[in-house]
């Protein structure tokens, strides 16, 4: 199955036109990601001099952000771990100003979207499954192992390597000191190291992954074993953005509401009641209750989300989310209530759909979003690129736009890779001065 899953992913591993723009999102999730009480104790706890720990770190941060992009049937946020990889491994080597670059960022993106797919996509959440922490390894490895140009045996038995004595399951988050980021840097890095380890020799089963193992890693009735090596395989076109800070199982709600608002011209003081409704896989997640401390609890809360929509939509932006939350934005998210609706499941999880019901002045006004302009396939990619890169700095230094940047050829994304790297090292000592005192 491995050998299937390597020769599928170098087929489609074709450079892509729109790398820059997936360079950019997933470097600016990071520079974001760095601003967070999260990120403090990433910084302090990742030895970030190598290229390894600095695409440990940068994976780490973009993917704790929740603005890096998905792909919603295999729920794989591929992203925050090749791009990283990708620059942090072709900074200096050569690699980066060569179509490998490219072949290298579209491999890793199939292969963490077809092993998603293989174990059941959004729906191996039910068994308690994080896609992307199961994968991580699986598109780190393939990310580096192809920028070496690695062929396909070579590149199955790296997958091997990567995949070895995986789980991914690792229990909910437990506030903002959740190490549940770390370990995903460490899958990320432990892809890194299977790579090397190839490279250096070392072989590992290459018949690990079969529909046993899928099940094991999901449930039965989950798996598609068709999936690693089939010829319709998703890739990086197949991956939509996300237009804000956001679980994006809410994402869709939100953008239903903002409509109401540009809309209808309402008022936010004259709502009485906002009823959100999302597919029955989503309502655990957007309906968990609301802890304002809690930095993620913030990102999950429809409630919260559609506050801030309504009275403060730099919030939306503001990834950190240090600040305690203003008591009118906590007062609007009492009004809201959050319902599993039956009848948006029929194209889940090819589209994750939100509708909200406003009851303003004696009259209901409704609407309903079944995908984002952010989506694949959708034209409003770009400009929500460019919005989140100005309006959602972090620790980006000032004056580094995506237009100064530049992330279509090596230089430009040279530039905007070392800018991350030195800032990090910056951002480090800084704390590392503040625990001393």
């Amino acid at each position: 199955m491995l050998k299937g899953l390597a020769e599928a992913v170098l087929t489609q591993a074709e450079a892509p036109v729109e790398i820059d723009l997936r360079v950019a999102d997933a470097l600016n999730a990071a520079f974001a990601g760095a601003a967070t009480e999260e990120g403090d104790l990433l910084l302090r706890r990742i030895d970030a001099r190598n290229p390894k720990g600095q695409a440990t770190l940068a994976a780490a941060l973009a993917r704790l952000s929740e603005t890096d992009d998905i792909h919603l049937g295999s729920c794989i946020t591929p992203g925050a771990v090749v791009i990283p990889v990708a620059l942090a491994l072709s900074h200096g080597s050569g690699a980066d100003g060569s179509e490998r670059f490219g072949q290298a960022i579209a491999a890793g993106y199939a292969a963490g979207l077809r092993l998603g797919t293989a174990i059941g996509g959004a729906r191996s959440m039910e068994a308690g499954v994080w896609p992307t922490f199961l994968a991580a390894p699986l598109m780190a490895a393939t990310t580096a192992a192809v920028l070496r140009g690695c062929d396909a045996e070579g590149l199955a038995n790296t997958m091997a390597l990567a995949l070895a004595g995986r789980s991914g399951r690792l229990g909910k988050p437990v506030g903002n000191a959740t190490a549940r980021w770390l370990a995903f840097g460490r899958a990320v890095e432990r892809g890194i190291e299977a790579a090397a380890d190839a490279a250096a020799g070392f072989a590992a089963d290459p018949g690990l992954v079969s529909e046993a193992w899928l099940a094991a890693q999901s449930a039965p009735h989950l798996v598609d074993a068709g999936a690693p090596a089939g010829r319709n395989g998703f890739g990086i076109a197949d991956t939509g953005y996300k237009p804000f800070a956001t679980a994006r199982q809410g994402a869709a709600a939100v953008a239903a509401f903002h409509l109401l608002l540009d809309e209808e011209s309402i008022d936010p003081a004259r709502i009485g009641h906002v009823l959100v409704e999302v597919p029955t896989a989503s309502h655990s997640l957007v309906s968990r209750p609301l802890v304002p401390s809690d930095r993620l609890s913030t990102l999950s809360s429809a409630a919260y989300q559609l506050a801030a929509a309504a009275l403060a939509p730099d919030l939306l932006f503001d990834v950190a989310r240090r600040a305690a939350p203003e008591a009118r934005v906590l007062a609007f998210a009492e009004r809201v209530e959050a319902k599993a609706a039956v009848d948006l499941d029929a194209d889940w999880p090819r589209s994750w759909s939100g509708r909200v019901s406003v009851d303003i002045g004696g009259r209901t006004l409704r609407r309903q979003v079944t995908r984002l302009a952010t989506d694949s396939g959708s034209d409003g990619a770009e400009a929500a690129v460019r919005m989140k890169f100005d309006r959602m700095a972090g620790y980006r230094p000032e004056g580094l736009r995506l237009e100064a940047g530049g992330c279509s050829d090596a230089a430009g994304r040279a530039a905007l890779w070392q800018a991350f790297v030195s800032l990090c090292e910056t951002r480090r000592k800084e704390l590392d001065g503040h625990a001393h005192h």
